[in-house]
């Protein structure tokens, strides 16, 4: 991702509870649970700087792209590349609807093992894109049988 995805001293003073957050953090097993820690901040600490909300959206990201098989993400403006691993067989046509909705273009930089590049063209920002994507790919009825 561009920029640095951390908790400023500015937003977060106190290092013993940056500490803490990032345990928290890390120790998230759903996406789910990485909104409702971002809520919580947001409601303890006030709007997070774009920092902050990077580092929510990697580590949404990171959980969501190991149960997909995902070996890399990259985030650069508003592109972002995700190269799944070569066992990995995602099912793209549940993807449809979110990348339609959200105005973005989407390449297949390489069939196998899929690379895709997502642009966005639209008002949301790719990362907020790429989010809702995987979060697509993840459900039960969107997994490869």
């Amino acid at each position: 991702m561009d920029g640095a995805a951390l908790i400023p001293d500015g937003y977060v003073p106190e290092n013993a509870q940056k500490l803490t957050l990032y345990r928290r953090l890390a120790r998230l097993e759903t996406p789910a649970a990485v909104d409702d820690l971002e809520r919580e901040v947001r409601d303890r600490y006030g709007p997070a700087p774009i920092e902050v909300v990077r580092l929510f959206r990697a580590a949404a990201l990171r959980l969501l792209g190991s149960g997909l098989g995902v070996e890399r993400i990259l985030v650069r403006g508003e592109t972002a590349r995700v190269s799944f691993g070569s066992d990995a067989a995602p099912r793209l046509t549940g993807l449809q609807d979110v990348f339609t909705d959200r105005q973005v273009d989407v390449e297949v930089a390489r069939a196998q093992p899929l690379s895709i590049i997502l642009r966005a063209r639209g008002a949301h920002p790719v990362l907020e894109t790429l989010v809702a994507a995987l979060g697509r790919l993840d459900e039960p009825s969107s997994r490869a049988a």
